[in-house]
This record gives structure tokens, C-alpha cells and sequence, in this order.
């Protein structure tokens, strides 16, 4: 049996209603319910990394997923589990503990975060779409669609398809919009508009092709009059962010402008598609290694050696990079600095950087007596450093290095939370 030795205390909980903003903090959702709870007292836990303060989320609630809250969105979104395979869900909010549904709220699904326009949403009785505005107003979405595009809101406009998986547009209104551009046919088969992505700096990223499931496609952009800005020419694409947009032409990638001109002509296999305004990560034909390139295309540095062991490095956020490394597991990349992140390694499940944290995975030793693994989650800051950990099954020093785990401590109340002791 392992002692347990309380480091430190948390600042008690404050009641709901006297809680004070936090001029913009971060809270971290903490999921800390383990196989064998009694779901009806369960509490789900949010931490401030920076005032190290705990607060329990209403009674028989948890997170619903990984994200970060502050100030500026503090609609955290939360389950809570009624019966197998059955849940309520609704949002918290994490200053006054109230819940926008009231806790009632069983065939609504939210199916993206709360965003300043509120949140689009899925009811599954009726098997129709809603779009939610922040003063609990509804817009309900014509009957028949698939699939409504979840982040998809640019323009007053989502994305989503229609029951015989045509791209359609709905407006603030709940109006269905039908695109019609003129579609060139490269072939003697029929060429039709397959996808029609959300509008973002009022381009969206569209796709003509003969058949939904395979065949060729071209990539193009349409404008907000739903004709082509940049005629569908592309074999592959990415939606335009500041200006720019990643394309595919004869197998290579490179960079256009909102015009369609080359700003980096193609020359690029596998490039990083994801998000920075500074580096591309890639290979040119020929290179098994992967390079770092400027915005603009030009040469930097070389990544460390073996350290990709796939050809899709993903950017994770303000000049962090996931790399591949020996054994399959995943480490942080600082570009800036060209040093690691931390000493620990983590699965290849591990989520992306958001306002300056990253939740992992961290698989540790085999435990005694069975073939699993030790397995916990954590959350690191951009420096690397473990500020929550909480271990999911086998005992957390089979988890992390000797001098990882005396930096952490148990919390009161909390038995399966360890944070660092205060460093202030």
C-alpha cells in the first residue's frame, strides 16, 4: 500500500456564486472518474494552472472533452452519465456553476464548443440540426440533413449535406442554400461539386469529382456568391488562413495567395499542414529526413535525426511541433528554440497545444503479472512541464522517471490528481 503524503492543500472550494473572474486565466477540465465510481456523486474537476485553484464541477458531471476555458468562453461542455450508453449533455459555466440546459437536456447533443455565436448542436429524437445563440434562442435547421459541419460558421454560412450527401449551405435563418457553380468536365464521366467546406477570409475550399467514395477530384475555392474565386484545378487543398493557402499541383505541394498565384511554388512531398504562421516541416522528393523551411519557403534546419518516424509531422501550436520518435511514442518540438520539450515521451494520442497547454498520454512499464501497460494522462505547459497528472491504471511510478514523479504530490479529496508542489 502506498503512503500518501499531502504536500500541499488547495485553496478551498469557493461556492459557485461568490466566484470572482479571473481576468482571462485558463482552467483546465480535469476528467478524473476511473472505472468503479458511483457516477451519481461524481465531480468533475477544473484547475487553474496559474492561481493552482481546484473547483468541482456540479454533481454527477464531467468534461466532455479537452478544452481550455477562460474568461473570454467560460461555457465549459460536460456529460452526465444516466444510464449505459445513455447521457445528458449540456454546457457549465465555470464561474457561476450554471447549467445552460438547466441539467435536463437529454436529445440536444452539442456537437461543436461555445463560441461566441453560441454552438450548433444535434437533436436526436427528431434527428435535426439547431444552431443555439447564446441567449438560448434557436434556429432549427432544415429536416433531412446528414451532416452539418461542426466549426463550419464563417460568413453567416455553414457547411453541410444534404440527405443524398449533396454540400449545401444553411444561413443565420435556417434557410438551405443549394450551390450551384459551373462544373468543367475533365472527363468523359459526369463531374459534379462533391464538397463545399465552410467560408473563412470569404473563400471556401471546394471539390468536384465523379464519386463521392473514389475517383479523382480537383480542389478549387469558391466566393460568397458561390462561383469560383479559384477555379477547382487542385489535386488537393487546405482553406485559406491570413492569405494563404496550401494546394497540390502534379504531386507537389507549395503555397498561392487569394488570387491563385504561387507565393512558394510546388515543391514539396509531404508537407505540415497544420497551424504556423512561421515553419514548414517537410521533405522534397528524394529526402527521407524531414526539414524545416521559413514561411517563405526557404531552407533552415534539419530536424534531429531520427526523430520522424512518419511522413506527416503536425504543428501543435505556437511554434511546437509533435515528432515521432523510437518506439512510436510522440515528444514536443520547440522550432524557435530547436530543443525538446521536457524529458518525457508520450503515446501518439496526444492532443495539441491550446492557450499554452497540451493534454498526453504518457504509456509507462509493463505492470506484474499482466501484458498492460502503466497508463496516465497529464497536462504539460509550453515549457514542457507536468502540471497535472493523473494516472489511469497501474501505480504512477511506473509511470514516469524517478525525478518526474517526486516533483508531484496528491490532492486533498482528489485520489487520483498529482501536481507539482507550488513553486511560488
Amino acid at each position: 500500500m502506498r503512503k500518501t503524503i499531502l504536500i500541499y492543500i488547495f485553496l478551498s472550494m469557493p461556492a459557485w456564486a461568490a466566484v470572482e473572474p479571473f481576468n482571462n486565466n485558463v482552467w483546465l477540465p480535469l476528467d478524473v472518474f476511473h472505472m468503479g465510481q458511483d457516477l451519481s456523486t461524481f465531480k468533475g474537476l477544473i484547475f487553474n494552472p496559474i492561481t493552482q485553484e481546484q473547483r468541482s464541477l456540479p454533481t454527477g458531471w464531467t468534461v466532455a472533452d479537452f478544452f481550455t476555458v477562460s474568461d473570454r468562453q467560460p461555457w465549459l461542455p460536460v456529460v452526465k452519465a444516466i444510464r449505459k450508453h445513455e447521457t445528458f449533455n449540456d454546457f457549465v459555466n465555470i464561474h457561476t456553476g450554471e447549467l445552460f440546459f438547466g441539467g435536463s437536456n437529454l436529445n440536444l447533443k452539442p456537437i461543436e464548443r461555445f463560441g461566441a455565436n453560441g454552438f450548433l448542436a444535434h437533436d436526436r429524437e427528431t434527428n435535426r440540426y439547431l444552431w443555439i445563440k447564446p441567449d438560448r434562442t434557436r434556429v432549427e435547421f432544415p429536416v433531412g440533413l446528414t451532416s452539418v459541419s461542426p466549426h463550419s460558421f464563417g460568413h453567416d454560412l455553414w457547411s453541410a449535406y444534404d440527405k443524398e450527401y449533396r454540400p449545401v449551405y444553411i444561413n443565420t435563418r435556417g434557410k438551405l442554400i443549394k450551390p450551384s457553380p459551373a462544373i468543367p468536365q475533365l472527363s468523359n464521366e459526369d463531374w459534379k461539386l462533391l464538397r463545399a467546406d465552410g467560408f473563412t477570409e470569404g473563400l471556401a475550399l471546394a471539390a468536384i469529382g465523379t464519386n463521392i467514395s473514389y475517383g479523382p477530384r480537383r480542389f478549387g475555392y469558391l466566393a460568397l456568391d458561390f462561383t469560383w474565386s479559384i477555379p477547382a484545378q487542385f489535386e488537393d487543398a487546405t482553406a485559406f488562413k491570413k492569405g494563404r493557402a496550401w494546394v497540390m499541383k502534379d504531386g507537389l505541394w507549395g503555397v498561392i495567395d487569394r488570387s491563385g498565384q504561387w507565393v512558394i511554388a510546388p515543391q514539396f512531398s509531404q508537407p505540415s499542414l497544420g497551424d504556423s504562421d512561421e515553419f514548414i516541416v517537410s521533405s522534397r522528393p528524394g529526402e527521407f529526413s524531414g526539414s524545416v523551411f521559413s514561411s517563405r519557403g526557404e531552407h533552415l534546419f534539419e530536424l534531429p535525426p531520427g526523430a520522424v518516424a512518419t511522413g506527416y509531422p503536425q504543428f501543435v501550436g505556437d511554434g511546437v511541433i509533435a515528432l515521432k520518435v523510437s518506439g512510436g511514442d510522440s515528444r514536443f518540438y520547440d522550432l524557435r528554440t530547436r530543443q525538446w520539450l521536457g524529458t518525457i515521451t508520450y503515446s501518439p494520442q496526444t492532443r495539441a497545444f491550446v492557450d499554452g497547454y497540451a493534454k498526453v498520454e504518457i504509456h509507462g512499464e509493463t505492470i506484474e503479472g499482466s501484458n498492460t501497460h502503466a497508463l496516465a494522462e497529464a497536462f504539460i505547459d509550453r515549457n514542457g512541464e507536468i502540471i497535472a497528472f493523473l494516472p489511469r491504471f497501474g501505480p504512477p511510478q511506473k509511470m514516469l522517471p524517478a525525478s518526474e514523479y517526486a516533483k508531484l504530490a496528491p490532492v486533498q479529496d482528489c485520489e487520483r490528481l498529482l501536481l507539482p508542489t507550488p513553486r511560488y
